[in-house]
């Protein structure tokens, strides 16, 4: 378990915690309406370093025009996050080479895929798959049954796959009282 992970390691100082935990680093591909929500819960849930920021990196065509008005109501932002913009078309095939150079300064913890548009997500989880497959990733489906075989088949190829948003997978009364015991 944890303690016993963390159990044989001392800290001093807080320089000594900052440096054992590392930061979150999370890569967003997309900014839709869903990413402010994903943004508040990392800025949220996702501090853990006492000195440093989580950080997240944002693709999109139009990342910094659309973090702008996020930021609006989130003036605090700063105080918890790093952010990097990189307004870029997601359907580009310099996604990839963007990812990797992102990747080589600071490997990503977890990769969330916001796009509006599944198929769009499963493209680009398709252009960087080979990159991210060893991190926890999350991709946005509002209606997942239309391509649940693709996402399927994606899963063997990144086996902590989360897919989310599809309100069919929402837990209410009429889903917990139905679900099989």
């Amino acid at each position: 378990g944890l303690l016993e992970d963390w159990s044989d390691r001392t800290f001093e100082t807080i320089n000594d915690i900052a440096k054992q935990v590392g930061r979150a680093n999370v890569l967003m591909v997309g900014f839709s309406p869903i990413s402010e929500s994903v943004l508040n819960v990392i800025s949220n849930n996702s501090v853990i370093n006492p000195l440093r920021n989580v950080k997240v990196t944002i693709i999109d065509k139009a990342a910094s025009g659309k973090f702008d008005k996020y930021n609006d109501y989130k003036t605090m932002i700063d105080n918890v996050m790093d952010y990097e913009l990189i307004d870029m078309d997601t359907n580009s095939r310099n996604l990839k080479n963007v990812v990797i150079e992102r990747e080589r300064v600071e490997p990503f913890s977890a990769v969330l895929f916001c796009e509006e548009e599944i198929y769009s997500n499963i493209v680009n989880i398709d252009r960087i798959k080979d990159i991210v497959e060893n991190n926890p990733v999350a991709v946005y489906a509002k209606d997942s049954v239309s391509s649940e075989s693709v996402l399927n088949s994606v899963k063997q190829t990144i086996k902590s796959m989360q897919i989310f948003g599809d309100p069919n997978n929402v837990l209410t009364k009429d889903i917990i009282i139905d679900e099989s015991m």
